[in-house]
């Protein structure tokens, strides 16, 4: 078995180290970043797990947008994604794509002519992130068939870092909501009474009004796009509003009145 340099060591400490001193607000942005400092992986996408263990919320470094966009159409003839490799995550956490399929049965497959090789990918490599059993995210690195090839080499040095990822993952989707639930208590009381909201709009209700994008929103609660739009509208209903601004002037007025005295 091929064994770890002393130079591998010193990258993968090197790399934990600039890890850790990375932002909550970009930390998958900065991840993959370093990836591609340290390891030349220079294609690179950071997704979140949902509910469902689905894909979902992507960060991409040098990634194609319009395969992004169209990904979705194929999402379920991917490989790599997590239900598609649950036998194999029962003994490792970081899988290429022909520990799956063979290379013959590949380069047969719609998956590959209809979507990866339109954008000039061949290969992939994911890391998966997992809290216990529930996924957490998905770090893939794609490469084309003119480069190199995944190697044992590349999957010994990821494995060790997979746990690390793991750890630093779960440490920023903690604190990256923690602050928020616990000042939009305030709100909780009377708020979600009033307008008859679930806790997942009353999170929404509430980094809304720090002016985060839907994007970001997305980002700070680990949901879709899609699903942090369907949140809005429930609460603008709800609400009796029609837009971000009507709402949060109408929430920020309310809140002026009940904290007048009496």
């Amino acid at each position: 078995m091929e064994t770890l340099s002393m130079n591998d060591y010193q990258k993968v400490i090197y790399f934990m180290d600039e890890v850790e001193n990375t932002t909550k607000q970009d930390f998958r942005s900065q991840v993959l970043h370093i990836f591609d400092r340290f390891f030349g992986y220079s294609k690179s996408h950071f997704w979140i797990c949902d509910d469902n263990s689905d894909l979902t919320n992507v960060v991409s470094l040098n990634g194609n947008k319009k395969a992004l966009e169209e990904y979705e159409y194929y999402y379920n003839l991917d490989y790599l994604i997590p239900k598609n490799v649950s036998s194999l995550l029962l003994s490792k956490k970081v899988i290429k794509t022909f520990d799956k399929v063979s290379p013959k049965d590949y380069e047969k497959s719609i998956f590959y002519n209809d979507f990866m090789r339109e954008y000039e990918y061949y290969e992939a490599l994911g890391i998966y992130l997992f809290d216990r059993q529930k996924p957490l995210g998905l770090i893939e690195f794609l490469r084309s068939k003119d480069e190199n090839p995944f190697q044992q080499h590349d999957i010994r040095l990821l494995e060790i870092l997979s746990r690390f990822l793991t750890q630093e993952m779960k440490f920023f989707s903690t604190n990256s909501t923690k602050h928020a639930k616990e000042e939009q208590l305030g709100l909780s009381d009377w708020i979600k009474e009033k307008y008859n909201l679930t806790l997942k709009e009353l999170e929404v209700l509430y980094i809304s009004q720090k002016g985060y994008s839907n994007a970001e929103i997305a980002s700070q609660l680990y949901l879709s796009k899609n699903t942090v739009k369907k949140h809005l509208q429930n609460i603008y209903r709800k609400v009796d509003v029609t837009n971000r601004t009507s709402l949060c002037y109408k929430i920020n007025t309310l809140q002026k009145v009940r904290s007048q005295p009496k």
